[in-house]
């Protein structure tokens, strides 16, 4: 397989009635200008799932690429024949056929761009939740000033009022540049714990069990349970969270860690190994120094693989390199072949990294 072609059963939903409605949309953007009710039509689609997002946007890149087309013929002939506007036959060649492929592909990705963070409803009173699927990132710019960076299989919702700024991460991570406003403390709610700061960098990752909080800059205050209420349906007053008594203040260089059983954990972590370890907000992985173990743990957040390795050792060996976000997946054989190793597939779609063979 070429380097940077990823198979089409990693890049494409293995849901054919997504993947048949993708198409269809992308027909119908290639066949002309969207009327005003069919790009609102089109925006809640993408809405339901992410799983659409995702759907639509790979569809457009593989209608580009000659090698993946014919995995998706079927689905894009159809489209074609139900959707009475196309006038543009299939047969008419290979040029008009990428050249309208990338027409299509810029019509797809400037109707995200334009949908997702330039038209995004903020106002003085807003919210809007942010969504993304496997091996994606989202960011969206908020009406105070404030950074939301979303990160790979995350969902968060955003509340912007006069007096308070409140974000719900339901699941997976984000990075939080926020403005300062002492007046308006911004808070982050995940799990049973909330998190405060009136003007830093911060990071909250959530996985339903254990909560992360990482500062790059500046300062925040971790809330305890008590201070939650279960946000959203049970969520105390605005400005009464203010008030409580942290259970903790973690500072730049500070990763807190929280879970049922053992508490909260606080560790020192350079500022400049946490700012490495949120390239991903740049579509980068900077793997530079981590441990193997750590550095498949992360692959598997923007991969549907999950990896195990054949002896504990291995987990300690230091990786190096960066690496592109949409490379995650060519990542992993590039490291396990730097490190003298090889991968086994697994009857149970795992992969197993385990010593190389003397001779291979």
């Amino acid at each position: 397989m070429a380097a940077g072609t990823v198979p089409l059963n990693k890049t494409i939903s293995s849901d054919e009635q997504v993947v048949s409605e993708a198409a269809a949309w992308i027909a119908q953007i290639e066949s002309g200008p969207m009327s005003q009710q069919d790009r609102a039509a089109l925006g809640e689609w993408i809405s339901r799932s992410p799983s659409h997002r995702i759907a639509l946007r790979q569809c457009a890149r593989a209608w580009a690429d000659s090698e993946r087309l014919a995995g998706l013929a079927l689905y894009f002939d159809k489209a074609r024949r139900d959707h009475r506007n196309f006038v543009r036959p299939w047969r008419r060649g290979v040029g008009l056929r990428v050249t309208a492929a990338c027409l299509a592909m810029a019509a797809v990705f400037a109707f995200l761009l334009f949908s997702d963070r330039v038209n995004r409803p903020f106002g003085e009173n807003a919210s809007v939740v942010i969504a993304t699927g496997r091996g994606e990132t989202d960011s969206a710019k908020l009406p105070d000033g404030s950074l939301v960076s979303v990160n790979s299989f995350s969902r968060v919702e955003v509340s912007i009022r006069e007096h308070a700024r409140e974000v719900l991460l339901e699941e997976g991570e984000a990075l939080f540049q926020v403005a300062a406003d002492a007046e308006r403390p911004f808070t982050v709610y995940a799990g049973d714990r909330a998190v405060q700061a009136i003007g830093t960098v911060f990071s909250v990752r959530y996985d339903g069990m254990s909560t992360v909080v990482a500062v790059l800059e500046g300062s925040v205050r971790l809330l305890p349970k008590s201070g939650v209420a279960n946000w959203p349906g049970g969520r105390k007053a605005t400005g009464e969270v203010k008030a409580i008594k942290p259970e903790a203040v973690i500072v730049a260089g500070q990763e807190s860690i929280t879970t049922p059983n053992a508490g909260t954990k606080i560790e020192p972590i350079p500022v400049a190994k946490l700012e490495q370890r949120a390239t991903w907000r740049y579509e980068k992985l900077d793997f530079s120094g981590e441990r193997l173990g750590f550095v498949l743990s992360e692959i598997s957040r923007y991969t549907e693989t999950n990896f195990q390795l054949a002896d504990n050792d291995l987990a300690d060996m230091k990786v190096g390199g960066v690496f592109q976000l949409s490379d995650a997946d060519q990542a992993v054989d590039v490291i396990v072949d730097g490190l003298g190793l090889e991968t086994e597939s697994l009857p149970n779609g795992e992969v197993l990294i385990k010593r190389r063979v003397d001779g291979e």
